[in-house]
């Protein structure tokens, strides 16, 4: 893979998160009001599923990222961590 490429995925998969972590951020943050007003605080609740997402996508776009170069073992690692990832959030809503 060209370096420049590789620059250019991983300043992307980099934005993903930021972006991801700021959002987050920013529903908290207006939730945390929210609730202050008396209104509820599924705000808060939506800002921390956007948290708890954002590395599971970024995951997601790194297995697009090495099945487009044709890197099979970190695609491999990659499905592997997202099948990890999934049967926690699978058994997580079992218990």
């Amino acid at each position: 893979m060209p370096e420049d490429l590789r620059r250019e995925e991983g300043r992307a998969a980099g934005l993903a998160l930021r972006a991801g972590v700021w959002g987050s951020g920013v529903l908290m943050a207006a939730g945390a009001l929210w609730a202050a007003a008396g209104h509820g605080e599924s705000l808060a609740l939506w800002g921390i599923a956007v948290l708890v997402a954002t590395p599971f996508l970024r995951v997601i776009f790194l297995t697009a990222v090495f099945a487009r170069s044709r890197q099979w073992r970190m695609l491999a690692v990659s499905l592997t961590v997202l099948v990890l990832l999934g049967a926690g959030i699978v058994l997580g809503r079992l218990r």
